[in-house]
């Protein structure tokens, strides 16, 4: 593993940085940190004469490089928990997220099974996490063909059928990206429903559509 000084290999010269670099960089040399891409990267280092201090004005890209080993790879984690008390049928359940980012919420069976008002459940959760991750995935997909999107909305329909389990995905998106048509809209939000992570993660396991409509008058 390089060490932090490793950075400092002079100006105009290149290190192949890992993603512990990435950390002392910016906890050693105080850097803003640009970061393109999710693969490996390249620290191109600072013009000659650059203050390389840890108090001095530092801003470093990563551009990429080479392709990271699965060893090199650093997994980002969320977590949550359930406290359940009793059976499936009359039991209830509390979660929460270890972010705190919104408070602790209660499950049940029959909240699951009935979808009643003021109540969430597994595949609500679930429609919502792939809702967020298909716009990050389409927003880079559109990025990508060199088409910045202005705005992405899309809504997510998670299908759960008891006894048979989650069957089904269905994306509603609606998007204003100036200089596109519709035909590329519609192709870039396949990619990204076939592509994003938690579509990898469900595919084989259930169906996932995607209805696409540009809206770039308004």
């Amino acid at each position: 593993m390089s060490k932090p000084n490793a950075l400092q290999t002079g100006p105009g010269k290149a290190h192949t940085a890992t993603p512990n670099d990435i950390r002392l960089t910016t906890t050693v040399l105080s850097a803003s940190v640009e970061f393109a891409g999710a693969d490996p990267i390249c620290l191109w280092m600072l013009p000659k004469g650059h203050d390389l201090s840890p108090s001095g004005p530092l801003r470093l890209r990563y551009l990429v490089s080479e392709t990271l080993t699965e060893e090199d790879r650093v997994a980002a984690e969320s977590n949550a928990t359930t406290v359940w008390n009793g059976d499936l049928t009359s039991g209830r359940g509390t979660t929460s997220v270890a972010s705190g980012v919104f408070p602790d919420f209660e499950v049940s069976w029959p909240a699951r099974t009935e979808r009643t008002s003021g109540t969430t459940s597994p595949e609500e959760l679930l429609a919502a996490a792939h809702s967020a991750c298909f716009c990050m995935a389409l927003s880079n997909v559109l990025a990508k063909g060199g088409n910045t999107a202005e705005q992405i909305e899309a809504s997510t329909v998670v299908s759960f059928v008891p006894g048979e389990g989650v069957k089904a995905a269905r994306f509603t998106v609606r998007g204003r990206v100036p200089g596109l048509d519709q035909a590329a809209f519609e192709d870039a939000a396949r990619d990204a429903s076939e592509n994003c992570p938690i579509s990898q993660a469900l595919k084989g396991n259930i169906e996932i559509t995607v209805e696409a409509t540009l809206s770039n008058q308004g």
